[in-house]
């Protein structure tokens, strides 16, 4: 019988080895919150898991602070809901919504220039056939992708089966060659093991050890009290240090006679007064903080995350005033150009 064939293996080469690699793309820097591997938040249930990552969504899609507290780098957003439904996922993004000053008016715009991209019960899971190509054309153009939760979209792969990292991995393959963030919510275990020790805060991730293992940052939540968890940021790859921890508050926003008109998700010690709406001119400006931008106008009007009639006007404000220059694909702040 022959010798199977072995396909052969690349080896860098010295000018591999040096060639410069494109920076992380971050939606929430101070979190460690970027493209490449998933980012996990993990807790039991009643910890406001959900209502976090809506509020992260939001605040990425609108250049708000999270939860009030660390800037974020604005850009379009993707909710995969595969858990709540839509009746309880539309009440909690219009009542967030509110609760940060956006009105009803604007939150439809931004569905509508798909700033705000929310999809409920989506058919696709990380066991469909071509899930990996799916994925990534998902993630296309998106600053912040947030998934809730692992379990579901998992499919029919066992969470406890170690297996589940290559799953996992289609997510993270996806986030690292468009440069979406993904934060995926993950259900808990309790934080007594049995008649034993508590366990470790980063081993309170439900099923195997591997899921853990494929995230970049990881934050556990344990409840306070109706309302209100404590965070705790056990891993991450990308900062020099963990974030210490937090509280975080979901509050009712009351209006007229109706208490649950709004909704807010908060750190404990931030200020419960949002910011206005990012223009399109500063949305433009923000996508170039980091450094130049390269691409074609489409592209750069889908990192900024807004419709083509606003960026057209905005893009034509910045190049007149010379805010802006547009050289060889790139784009360029005045501070930053060549």
């Amino acid at each position: 019988m022959p010798a199977p064939s072995l396909r052969p293996v690349k080896l860098l080469s010295a000018d591999d080895l040096f060639a410069a690699e494109k920076a992380v793309e971050t939606a929430i820097p101070a979190l460690g919150i970027g493209s490449g591997a998933i980012n996990l938040f993990v807790g039991e249930s009643f910890v406001a898991k959900s209502w976090a990552l809506l509020a992260a969504g939001l605040a990425v899609a609108t250049g708000r602070p999270l939860w009030g507290a660390w800037k974020t780098v604005p850009g379009p957003w993707l909710h995969l809901d595969l858990e709540q439904g839509a009746r309880v996922t539309k009440s909690r993004l219009r009542r967030l919504a509110r609760g940060m000053a956006i009105s009803d008016e604007e939150l439809r715009a931004l569905v509508d220039q798909e700033a705000v991209r929310v999809a409920v019960f989506p058919d696709l899971r990380l066991d469909s056939q071509g899930a990996a190509a799916a994925f990534r054309h998902l993630f296309e153009g998106v600053r912040l992708v947030t998934v809730d939760s692992l379990r579901t979209i998992a499919g029919s792969i066992d969470e406890n089966d170690s297996r589940i990292r290559s799953a996992l991995n289609v997510l993270s393959s996806a986030a690292d060659k468009t440069d979406a963030s993904v934060w995926v919510i993950h259900h808990g275990g309790k934080p007594q093991g049995g008649d034993g020790p508590p366990r470790a805060r980063k081993h309170l991730a439900r099923g195997s050890s591997a899921i853990g293992d494929e995230a970049q940052s990881i934050f556990t939540a344990s409840s306070l009290g109706f309302g209100r968890s404590r965070v705790h940021h056990v891993k991450t790859r990308s900062l020099t240090a963990l974030v210490p921890d937090f509280e975080l508050t979901v509050s009712d926003v009351p209006r007229g006679d109706d208490p649950t008109w709004g909704a807010r998700v908060l750190r404990g010690d931030s200020s419960p007064t949002p910011p206005a709406v990012l223009s399109p001119e500063a949305r433009l400006l923000a996508v170039l903080e980091g450094g130049p931008f390269a691409g074609t106008r489409d592209a750069f009007r889908a990192a900024a995350g807004i419709g083509a009639a606003p960026f057209r006007s905005a893009l034509a404000k910045l190049l007149a005033t010379g805010a802006v220059t547009e050289a060889d694909g790139h784009f360029f702040a005045k501070e930053c150009r060549p």
